[in-house]
């Protein structure tokens, strides 16, 4: 359920991949890269859905999780206030990271 004009979040999916870096003859593999992807399936209004997909750099992955960390206080404060109650999607089990 939507409770302003913006998309609605309805599942996150992370996926996590070594992409392969090879030397400069092409002929050898000299490392691995690591990428991590992450989809977000999001819902309008209408029940249109559009899917975000980017991929992760580590510095923004870890920003990422520290602001997840930063709203689940916040979140806590204002449902301790007892007249809030979290929002559910009704998306269960769309939220796995492979």
């Amino acid at each position: 359920m939507s409770r302003g004009l913006a998309l609605t979040a309805a599942s996150v999916r992370t996926f996590c991949d070594a992409r392969p870096v090879f030397d400069l003859e092409r002929s050898e593999i000299v490392e691995f890269l690591p990428v991590v992807t992450m989809r977000v399936r999001c819902t309008n209004g209408v029940g249109e859905v559009r899917d975000l997909v980017f991929e992760l750099p580590t510095d923004v992955l870890e920003s990422l999780t520290e602001e997840l960390k930063t709203v689940g206080r916040k979140l806590k404060v204002l449902e301790s206030l007892g007249d809030i109650e979290p929002e559910e999607t009704g998306a269960a089990g769309e939220g796995a990271a492979e």
